[in-house]
């Protein structure tokens, strides 16, 4: 890949996080082996074993230091990830070490840059013709970090895996890049982490000359003037001047055989546009509310036929002719942008100021740069000139300043133009907000406790009527949809107390409602104070619910998810002789103190009192009991028990064989009554034993839920009736019993 090289640097020593990552995406789950977290120094070499790599690969270390040093960074992490993919999903879900190595969970959905009915990809063939091909899926995507309310994700996941930008509250900026068409002998799953701060993007400025641009003002001329209200836009840097409105500017883009070369492929070159594209429209849209969408892209595949090969200076004058002849210039488009291979020494971009609708002169160009948040940041610049922002020698540290300095955001000054620009010219469209991935019931995103990010704006309405206290509208209108498993016994809260309109909030049990007012709950205000939506029920372990959210009278806005799981009180028996109690056995205490499980109560007093079935064995139990912990320690029995027990043998422990026939034909000892195990006959009075389980999710019985337990449950995916892996036994081995088995993960009680 040709790149102008970096400038000389310190050297400094590389981080590599030697960690795993969970990928979760509907019932796939892949876990990759945990490592130490180290500088890359010679001492920490020897955590890694050079061996265990195979022979065209290269050892950890030296892949960071290669990443480093393309991508001129002065510190990163190197992190292994599990294969990863969009294609046919709404909603991808990876947990990887993130800001300083910590364990971040990613939420990721589609989102395209391309024009809905316009987007097409043509190749140029040695003929110089023009063909179309098949584009590749839309692999583009957005998302956010469910620890962090706020931060915006914005990138690509291709088959090497994720290219993304992480903009955080603050404003601070995070890549997550993949590395195996990046550096020669990086391993499948090799992304490097890195903050824009960390990254030496002085390689380069841009080539628009200065008798451009209005003169230079001194930094204190600028800083006194009332739309100069910072460095960064906004307090946060983050831009939010943009105000309500929002418009779509159609971008047609060309690239030249260098930089099909560079990037490696026709498809690749597409896939590179796509993701630059994206990630400075993340800047565009929150600072200065404008959209690029792609209507067309060029990509020349032959270097013969390609115009701009024997161009060596004045490309951006040779691209302006190439598309003002036909037939580029009937490619519809607001502003047109050439991707280069090629290098012109320190230069890296140049566009015209100010064109943008004036499509005979609104072009510019932007080389092939590296890393990802600089590539988006020289686009960014180059069309910022389009839209007539100038250069802002005093903000060195914004996306508008003359060389490069990966910014990804704009200065205030920068804003104030192009805002001003974007209003003056007629040819723009209104945005419109797109409509979210999870606008029906049958795409409802999968959520578990925590806190989720969502949006109705763009969303219609799609479920039946429900009514909710508190409001005369009839239905839950403008309506997203989320899909939760109870991970616990007791009270579920879904709360929608922190978002920022007017919600409806509606939750159903099981599948998609198909008739109005059948919503196990629905509310519209109970949050404190405020027009704002909050539910709490009961619920058992393992029950499935959709979640409905939208707006009371069709309100619009962005909000936030909050899901808790309060697990009940370990239930008791005492007084409940007779009585409701949960269906539960009985531990060592129960019978100790004489209360008693539901299943149990035939054989108690109304008192609830079991008396000593001592040496009676055979005869009436006082109070017609059945059995105290003496009586079950010692093998003593009560009347009833005589048929099951010997009272010359000792009951044995029936560990690990319900459902069969105890040793000696006993009952069950206090130590079998105290771990749950139980033997054949108790199993149909209690109605409720572990499946020959120490605990649930111990299938190999070793003590511990593990990844070995894991992966004998994942053997057993699918259709799967009386299988020990079907662990709530609905005859089904699936996401419901994966979830059951993470709950108890670890050493069992």
């Amino acid at each position: 890949m040709i790149e102008t090289p970096p400038k000389s640097r310190t050297n400094s020593r590389p981080m590599l996080l030697g960690l795993g990552a969970v990928l979760l995406c509907g019932a796939a789950l892949t876990l990759l082996p945990l490592g130490s977290s180290s500088d890359a120094s010679a001492s920490s070499a020897s955590t890694y074993t050079t061996s265990s790599q195979p022979a065209d690969t290269l050892h950890p270390l030296d892949i960071q230091s290669k990443a480093n040093e393309k991508f001129s960074l002065r510190r990163s992490h190197l992190v292994q990830l599990p294969e990863v993919s969009m294609e046919g999903r709404q909603q991808l879900s990876v947990m990887f070490p993130f800001d300083e190595g910590q364990m971040r969970s990613f939420t990721l959905m589609p989102h395209s840059v391309r024009s809905a009915d316009k987007y097409r990809v043509l190749t140029q063939l040695d003929s110089g013709e023009l063909v179309e091909i098949e584009p590749q899926p839309v692999r583009t995507v957005r998302g956010f970090i469910d620890e962090i309310p706020g931060a915006r994700v914005a990138g690509s996941v291709l088959d090497e895996g994720l290219h993304l930008i992480v903009t955080m509250p603050n404003g601070e900026r995070y890549v997550i890049e993949a590395l195996e068409n990046e550096i020669d002998g990086a391993r499948p799953g090799d992304h490097i982490v890195y903050s824009m701060a960390d990254a030496d993007c002085e390689i380069g400025e841009c080539g628009v000359p200065d008798h451009w641009l209005p003169p230079i003002r001194p930094r204190e001329q600028v800083a006194n003037e009332p739309d100069a209200v910072g460095e960064l836009a906004g307090a946060d840097g983050d831009g939010a001047l943009a105000g309500e409105v929002c418009k779509v500017a159609e971008l047609a883009i060309d690239a030249d055989f260098a930089f099909v070369v560079a990037r490696g492929s026709v498809a690749n070159a597409e896939n590179r546009i796509n993701s630059v594209i994206n990630g400075l429209n993340d800047q565009y849209e929150s600072q200065v509310g404008i959209i690029h969408e792609i209507t067309e892209i060029i990509i020349r595949e032959s270097e013969s036929a390609d115009p701009y090969t024997n161009v060596n200076s004045g490309l951006l004058n040779a691209f302006a002719n190439v598309w003002n002849t036909f037939p580029e210039s009937t490619i519809p488009r607001d502003v047109a942008h050439l991707f280069t291979g090629k290098t012109f020494g320190s230069t890296l971009g140049v566009a015209f100021l100010g064109t943008v609708c004036n499509v005979s002169s609104a072009y510019g160009f932007s080389t092939n740069v590296n890393p990802l948040g600089c590539a988006t940041d020289l686009t960014a610049h180059e069309l910022g000139h389009n839209w007539s922002a100038t250069h802002t020698p005093s903000f060195t540290n914004t996306t508008m300043n003359a060389s490069l300095v990966c910014a990804n955001s704009f200065a205030a000054s920068s804003i104030n133009q192009i805002i001003n620009f974007r209003n003056a010219v007629n040819c723009l469209d209104d945005c419109g907000d797109p409509v979210p991935s999870n606008n029906t019931c049958s795409d409802a995103i999968f959520v578990g406790n925590g806190t989720h990010q969502f949006t109705n704006l763009g969303a219609t309405t799609e479920g039946p009527g429900e009514s909710c206290p508190g409001t005369n509208d009839n239905n839950v209108q403008n309506d997203v949809w989320f899909s939760y498993v109870a991970s616990c016994t007791g009270e579920v809260t879904f709360s929608l107390c922190d978002s920022n309109y007017n919600t409806k909030l509606a939750v159903y049990l099981g599948s998609c409602p198909t008739s109005p007012n059948t919503a196990v709950a629905c509310d519209h205000n109970s949050c404190p104070g405020s027009n704002r939506s909050v539910i709490t029920i009961n619920v058992n372990q393992g029950q499935f619910f959709r979640i409905r959210i939208g707006g009371n009278f069709g309100a619009q806005g962005d909000g936030t998810l909050n899901i808790s799981c309060a697990a009940a009180p370990e239930p008791t028996c005492e007084g409940n002789c007779g009585g409701e109690s949960f269906g539960c056995w009985c531990d060592e205490d129960c019978f100790a103190n004489g209360d008693c499980c539901d299943d149990v109560c035939a054989f108690c007093d109304d008192l609830g009192g079991c008396n000593s079935c001592q040496d009676i064995c055979g005869d009436q139990a006082p109070g017609g009991c059945w059995c105290d912990a003496d009586c079950v320690a010692n093998g003593d029995c009560c009347d009833d028990a005589c048929e099951l027990c010997d009272d010359v043998i000792e009951c044995d422990s029936c560990q690990g064989i319900c459902g069969g026939q105890a040793p000696g034909g006993c009952w069950c000892d206090a130590d079998c009554v105290d771990n749950g195990d139980c033997c054949d006959d108790a199993c149909d009075l209690c109605g409720h034993c572990e499946d020959d389980e120490t605990c649930l999710g111990d299938l190999d019985g070793d003590g511990v839920v593990n990844v070995f337990d894991l992966l004998a449950l994942l053997e057993n995916w699918g259709d799967c009736p009386g299988c020990d892996a079907d662990l709530n036994e609905d005859g089904v081995v699936n996401v419901f019993d994966l979830l059951l088995l993470l709950e108890n993960w670890g050493s069992c009680p």
